[in-house]
């Protein structure tokens, strides 16, 4: 009887600490690339649009042919940024938003461009700072 008062709440410890690892590896949960990861670290720190490295680093993505669609997507939606997403990248972002094959990660930031306004909300950069884990 003493083993199981002392099993049950180790399980449950373990049980807990195991799912806070997995919440906080995004590349685990979402599947975060080093592209994703970079177009989170440029969003992160926006203010109404991209700066210059930025969006040196956006282009790189957009003309990198090892990129998926849905990176080269976002890429292409953060660089023509101008407090908000363009008409022509809305319809594009909702594209990947409703694929379920796109990484969730992909989703998520699509998501967050298509809410923004001038700059990511708190919520949003949390988000972000998790993908870039």
């Amino acid at each position: 009887m003493k083993s199981v008062k002392f099993l049950l709440p180790t399980l449950l410890l373990l049980s807990f600490a195991s799912s806070q690892f997995v919440l906080a590896n995004p590349d685990a949960a979402q599947g975060a690339t080093p592209a994703i990861k970079q177009i989170a670290s440029i969003l992160v720190d926006l203010n109404h649009h991209p700066d210059a490295s930025g969006k040196a680093a956006l282009q790189a993505i957009m003309n990198d042919t090892s990129a998926s669609e849905a990176e080269r997507t976002l890429a292409t939606a953060i660089a023509n940024l101008d407090h908000k997403a363009s008409d022509g990248d809305r319809a594009k972002l909702q594209a990947v938003v409703s694929d379920n094959k796109t990484p969730a990660a992909a989703r998520d930031i699509a998501n967050i461009v298509l809410n923004l306004s001038h700059k990511p909300s708190p919520a949003d950069k949390q988000t972000l700072k998790n993908i870039m884990q």
